[in-house]
């Protein structure tokens, strides 16, 4: 409780993974440590040339809280490691 009543509360989590929706092209979030990780079939706020024809956004949201610079072409690594979590998350969630 004390995260949602105090910006400075220490976070439980290391790693917050969320979906929405399901199918074949769900919403799904991993957030770790300055990194977020998103993939969006729906659209975004984005400018066209910031559009992404993979739908993977990442933002470092330390430097950029608006989440308005997609840095996913330059930082394949944190890509790659953020999308393992959510597969990691995704076969942990299906097992239930």
């Amino acid at each position: 409780m004390n995260v949602i009543q105090s910006s400075k509360a220490p976070n439980p989590h290391d790693t917050f993974i969320w979906q929405s929706g399901g199918g074949n092209e769900p919403q799904w979030a991993v957030r770790h440590g300055d990194w977020k990780l998103i993939h969006n079939p729906v659209g975004n706020h984005l400018s066209e040339a910031e559009k992404n024809p993979k739908k993977l956004y990442l933002f470092n949201i330390k430097n950029d809280p608006g989440e308005m610079k997609n840095e996913e072409g330059k930082n394949p690594a944190i890509v790659s490691s953020l999308y393992e979590k959510y597969l990691m998350w995704l076969k942990e969630v299906e097992k239930q």
